[in-house]
């Protein structure tokens, strides 16, 4: 049985790495699309960050989008990540 070395570790991640990020821009725009507008500010505060090969975080700074997503005793929960993260199952 002849044998293999792998030369290059990384280079499964190197070819997944751009169907992950396509995917991850795909949900960044469902996500954006269930956040509520009243001036934009929220919705366009969607990012997508890169922390190493085909690792991807979509994240939001806006300071109030924690209390939009999950509600205060106020106001209900609006679930932007829920509903995205369940539209994509």
């Amino acid at each position: 049985m002849a044998g293999f070395t792998v030369t290059d570790p990384a280079a499964p991640e190197r070819e997944v790495d751009p169907g992950v990020a396509e995917i991850t821009e795909r949900f960044k725009g469902d996500v954006a699309g269930y956040t509520p507008v009243q001036t934009g500010t929220l919705r366009a505060g969607w990012t997508v960050q890169r922390s190493g090969d085909a690792h991807y975080q979509v994240s939001n700074g806006v300071r109030y989008a924690r209390y939009v997503e999950y509600g205060t005793s106020k106001m209900a929960p609006r679930a932007m990540l829920g509903r995205a993260l369940a539209g994509a199952r």
